[in-house]
């Protein structure tokens, strides 16, 4: 704070860079670069892709059996649906993506479904 103003810090970025933040904390984005007065039919080039990642140890799933968890987990990959930051609680993030394909588990590998379930190995779910 300064003199009751919050500032804010701009984390700069180069290609391949890893940013870890603790969610609760305010943040935001924005484009990497100005997109300039261009004509409608001219294509745009990619600036930037961003994968946002949000996971909790499975000691926070609670409420429900981890059978119960790993049952949803299972469902929202499939149905390609985006979840908030809290990985554990299963609320959608807002919008509408039912057009979105849905993704067979087996097109994942055995550590992909160890991150999907939770577990150490894609076996024990």
């Amino acid at each position: 704070m300064n003199q009751g103003q919050t500032l804010g810090k701009l984390v700069h970025c180069r290609a391949g860079d890893l940013i870890l933040w603790d969610s609760r904390l305010v943040h935001c984005n924005s484009p990497a670069t100005a997109i300039e007065q261009r004509r409608q039919d001219e294509p745009v080039d990619l600036l930037r892709i961003v994968a946002y990642v949000s996971m909790s140890p499975i000691t926070f799933v609670h409420g429900q059996t981890l059978d119960e968890f790993r049952r949803k987990r299972k469902e929202i990959i499939e149905n390609n649906i985006t979840l908030t930051h809290w990985s554990t609680e299963f609320t959608v993030s807002y919008g509408n993506h039912t057009d979105l394909p849905k993704v067979p588990m087996d097109k994942f590998n055995a550590y992909q479904k160890a991150l999907i379930f939770g577990t150490s190995d894609e076996n024990d779910k």
